[in-house]
């Protein structure tokens, strides 16, 4: 939850400067700041898949081996996707977020 609370905090503040800066209508940054999330999603689940087949292909299924755990969830935590794969969703949760708080903040 930090990280997400800190990742929105970086990006509303370079959101802001680029408005300021650029002359972008804020609406404009709402857009892009959700073209930045949806992208950074697709590449942060493309990368999952890779990693998890690659390292750990006999886990790449969607088999329950635990009631209500699928076998591909198992790897979580254990090294088989690298860390700066996790911190490309957590920025495209902090974009969504930031995207919403200009929003709001571009009707007001």
């Amino acid at each position: 939850m930090f990280r997400i609370i800190l990742g929105t905090i970086v990006l509303s503040s370079a959101a802001i400067n680029l408005v300021n800066q650029f002359s972008i209508k804020r609406w404009m940054m709402t857009l892009i700041l959700i073209g930045l999330a949806g992208l950074l999603y697709f590449i942060n689940v493309f990368l999952i898949k890779y990693y998890i087949k690659k390292n750990a292909p006999t886990l790449w299924n969607k088999k329950e081996s635990i009631s209500g755990i699928q076998n591909w969830e198992l790897t979580a935590n254990t090294g088989v996707v690298p860390n700066w794969v996790s911190w490309l969703g957590i920025l495209s949760i902090s974009a969504l977020i930031t995207a919403i708080v200009l929003w709001v903040i571009a009707l007001l």
